[in-house]
């Protein structure tokens, strides 16, 4: 990694956490990622790259960013302002959200609902004739830590029904189905060596939030 590089990486902050969180919760979990990398062209564009805070990937090219105060000085606005452009030029929509927590509850349900409303007139860009549902479903996979073998995959919400079943308990279900072999390259199925499933950290939030609200 080369060092203008560490200058963009960061770990995920509580806000980060908390949006996440709450657009998984409202059914915008699919095609979402958190800190993503996006490298540019220095010479045309005129910044190195940068880390998207939450990037709804292809086919909705969705980008939102989390300003905290230090994007509040001049110099930064104007790395902010390359790139929002350079992310535009690739067909990115970009969102920044001006964010210096701690906020109120209701501060923060009117950022959530901008956020949705931009991924919305997104879709309805970019997929006009699919519904939101169709596209922004989450999938569930399971398969074969060995060959790749896919046991499963399904909706989230059929996959998860109940709130207290866990990954542990979904991958015995299939275990046993199979009488604890793949069926493509016979490997014993073991929990978790060999039995993946994913998206294992958006499914891990949404149960842990689930889990959270029946307290």
């Amino acid at each position: 990694m080369p060092d203008w590089w560490r200058r963009y990486t960061e770990r995920e902050s509580r806000a980060d956490v908390e949006v996440i969180c709450e657009m998984i919760r409202r059914g915008y979990g699919r095609y979402l990622k958190s800190q993503f990398p996006m490298k540019f062209d220095f010479e045309k564009d005129g910044v190195h790259g940068t880390i998207i805070d939450l990037f709804w990937g292809h086919p909705i090219n969705h980008a939102v960013f989390l300003d905290g105060p230090p994007h509040n000085s001049v110099h930064q606005a104007r790395i902010d302002e390359l790139v929002t452009e350079a992310l535009e030029r690739r067909g990115i929509t970009v969102q920044r959200i001006p964010y210096d927590p701690p906020r109120s509850k209701r501060e923060k349900r009117l950022i959530y609902q901008r956020i949705c409303d931009e991924i919305e007139e997104a879709l309805r860009h970019r997929l006009p004739h699919r519904s939101h549902s169709e596209v922004l479903a989450m999938p569930v996979i399971v398969r074969c830590g060995e060959c790749g073998y896919i046991f499963l995959h399904d909706d989230f919400d059929e996959v998860f029904k109940h709130s207290e079943r866990s990954f542990i308990e979904v991958a015995e279900e299939i275990m046993r189905q199979y009488s604890g072999r793949c069926p493509n390259c016979g490997k014993p199925l073991r929990v978790p060596e060999t039995v993946e499933i994913e998206p294992a950290v958006e499914i891990g939030r949404t149960l842990a939030m689930r889990r959270e609200k029946r307290r």
